[in-house]
């Protein structure tokens, strides 16, 4: 069975690990503060559609007290967060690990690779609509759950990534193990960016023009900015996923 571990325990890692515990998965989580203390003392708690659920007890750690060697570590926290645990995972990490980033900013896994020699770093996002209501509890939006992840080469390719997509799976997320990392990844990112862009203009401004076409012509520029790296998708892709960010502002 493979081991995994979970850095962030908001919506996104959170959510992703309530799904690998409920599949009877061996998964941790690397927390601080009072979400740490919520997860020791009273579990994870997800609130959904169905109504809520309590899993406990879970293992959750900090830096300190994390002693275990991972074969799959998840980034679920803010890009501008990774440099703080660099040294965690240059001491947690061996040559078998496979760390999967899930930020939403373009690049985030070749750019890790750079600063760990030792394990496999992919690159990936995951498309889940959930927020935290308090320390260790969390809402989730829907059913959506979808990780999207893959090496950046064949080079870098590894048959254990075909096992984590079997683990997701058999936990209920869509796993889509990439065959062009960087398109897929570009493909959320030229949809999230205006849709943040978007959500703060709102805030910001008399918003006079319609939202869905500010949205989409947003969409489209940044959709533009794949040429730089030869990246191409289905005509299709900005129909298809634009209604899903005009959605989640909605709710």
């Amino acid at each position: 069975m493979l081991k995994y571990l979970i850095i962030g325990a908001g919506g996104v890692g959170g959510t992703l690990g309530a799904y690998l515990q409920r599949a009877g998965l061996s998964v941790s989580f690397l927390a601080h503060g009072k979400t740490l203390e919520a997860l020791k003392k009273k579990g994870l708690t997800i609130v959904g559609d169905e109504g809520e659920e309590t899993l406990a007890p879970v293992a959750a750690f900090d830096e300190a007290g994390y002693n275990e060697t991972p074969d799959v570590i998840f980034l679920a926290l803010k890009s501008y967060s990774i440099e703080s645990v660099l040294p965690f995972l240059e001491r947690v990490a061996t040559e078998n690990t496979v760390i999967i980033p899930l930020c939403n900013v373009f690049g985030t896994g070749e750019k890790l690779q750079k600063k760990l020699e030792k394990p496999l770093v992919t690159d990936g996002c995951i498309y889940v609509m959930a927020n935290v209501e308090e320390p260790g509890k969390i809402r989730q939006l829907g059913k959506l759950m979808r990780v999207v992840y893959g090496a950046r080469t064949e080079a870098e390719a590894r048959t254990v990534l075909k096992d984590i997509q079997a683990d997701l799976e058999k936990a209920g997320v869509e796993a889509v193990l990439s065959d062009n990392i960087r398109r897929d990844c570009m493909k959320k990112f030229a949809y999230l960016s205006p849709h943040g862009a978007v959500g703060t203009w709102r805030r910001i401004c008399s918003a006079r023009a319609s939202t869905e076409t500010f949205t989409a012509g947003l969409c489209g520029r940044c959709s533009q900015s794949r040429r730089r790296w030869a990246l191409t998708w289905e005509a299709s892709a900005r129909r298809t996923a634009l209604p899903w960010w005009i959605a989640s502002r909605r709710r």
